[in-house]
């Protein structure tokens, strides 16, 4: 549960940053599966080893933030992935195809209801 949720929270953390990096070219993607976590970064600039650095440096600063904000940022990630679960089951439900863009999610949604700040925060 950890890596769904740590994944969603570092992409939250880095939206700005990552958003302006687009526009210059470069693209960094988070893909999560049960068992691992997959980093791409892509660019056809000079930039792209800065660009990379600088994204690992966030992942390092993510654990200086100051607990509030960490503890809003995954209450956010946690509401968001259990309304995407709530939705690819309604969506099934219907025969409507849904795209987890490359990621597996939990298929117990117990299991991100259940799992706790003092959890995630934990492992970090």
């Amino acid at each position: 549960m950890f890596h769904h949720l740590w994944a969603r929270v570092l992409q939250d953390y880095n939206r700005e940053y990552i958003y302006r990096s687009n526009q210059a070219g470069l693209q960094f993607d988070i893909g999560v599966s049960q068992n691992d976590i997959e980093f791409a970064w892509k660019g056809y600039t000079s930039t792209l080893f800065d660009f990379l650095m600088q994204t690992i440096e966030s992942f390092h600063s993510l654990k200086k933030l100051d607990l509030d904000t960490l503890e809003q940022m995954f209450d956010d990630a946690k509401l968001c992935m259990i309304q995407e679960m709530d939705h690819i089951k309604s969506s099934v439900n219907k025969n409507v195809p849904v795209s987890l863009l490359g990621n597996e999610l939990p298929t117990d949604k117990s299991e991100v209801v259940d799992y706790s700040f003092v959890q995630f925060s934990s492992q970090m």
